[in-house]
């Protein structure tokens, strides 16, 4: 299993393109996703809205701008 500090969606969450496994294998401090606001689209998908459960959760839609730094470590 690992231990990532960030993982970010691909394709605004799209389910096909982000596997649940992926979060549940990595593990990550922190889950973002890159959405736009009242996307037509409906996503992020509800499938990985319910795996990201219990993780931290930023979403552009509702976070607005997300900057992620680190020292490195």
């Amino acid at each position: 299993m690992g231990n990532g500090s960030a993982l970010l969606l691909d394709e605004s969450g799209y389910a096909l393109l982000s596997p649940h496994e992926l979060s549940e294998f990595l593990h990550p401090k922190l889950a973002v996703i890159s959405v736009a606001i009242a996307d037509k689209s409906g996503l992020p998908s509800p499938e990985i809205i319910q795996a990201l459960q219990g993780y931290n959760l930023l979403r552009t839609d509702q976070n607005g701008w997300i900057q992620i730094t680190t020292d490195g470590n």
